[in-house]
């Protein structure tokens, strides 16, 4: 708290808030409604962002006036003595999507995940659409969830298949390495509504 509290002293960009803990999907929707920039970007406390992530994939956003970005991300596994890199392997370069080439599309940003972090949304987009985090849901679909709910509206999207991202992994830590039973039934609830969005979207007319 010290650190970032020193960093907003000295730049007026940064703000510092204190809340109760609500849990992260609390924590984030905190943050999104205390935002007053045109676009929203979020990180979590153990991961780092490398350089240029804003600034190359803002560049992208403006360029095409779209709604979501979404990059590639390396995931760092950390064990005891040593770390091991892995990069989601893509085939295609930065590509603008819009409308039903976004469905056409659909497996190339599946390859990304279903997460929030390597991505970057037009703030506005999530305001007029009312896209927020279901508090309720806390065993790791929170993520899965938000990006559905985006999926539903988006107009236009940027794939872009570089890596921007540090997902650090400390596997004798990780919650997402251990087996608990209410985010596997809330795992295969949230399957089920991926499932209905696909049938509704009918993408696997373009992907059998």
């Amino acid at each position: 708290y010290n650190i970032i509290n020193d960093y907003s002293k000295n730049d007026d960009r940064i703000k510092v808030y204190k809340k109760e803990n609500g849990g992260i999907s609390s924590t984030r929707n905190f943050g999104a409604l205390k935002a007053t920039g045109k676009y929203i970007a979020f990180i979590d406390n153990d991961d780092e962002y490398k350089e240029n992530l804003l600034s190359d994939n803002i560049l992208l956003l403006e360029k095409y006036d779209a709604d979501i970005v979404k990059f590639n991300k390396t995931k760092v596994s950390i064990g005891d003595k040593n770390k091991s890199y892995t990069t989601s392997k893509t085939d295609f370069s930065i590509e603008f999507l819009e409308d039903e080439e976004i469905w056409k599309n659909f497996d190339k940003i599946n390859k990304f995940g279903g997460t929030i972090w390597n991505a970057i949304y037009k703030r506005s987009f999530l305001e007029e659409n009312s896209i927020k985090f279901d508090e309720t849901s806390r065993n790791v679909i929170e993520d899965h969830e938000f990006n559905l709910e985006c999926y539903k509206h988006v107009k236009k999207m940027v794939i872009n298949p570089q890596s921007y991202y540090l997902w650090n992994m400390r596997t004798e830590h990780s919650t997402t390495g251990k087996f608990i039973q209410e985010r596997f039934e809330n795992i295969k609830i949230e399957g089920n509504k991926l499932y209905l969005f696909l049938q509704e979207k009918q993408i696997d007319k373009y992907i059998p």
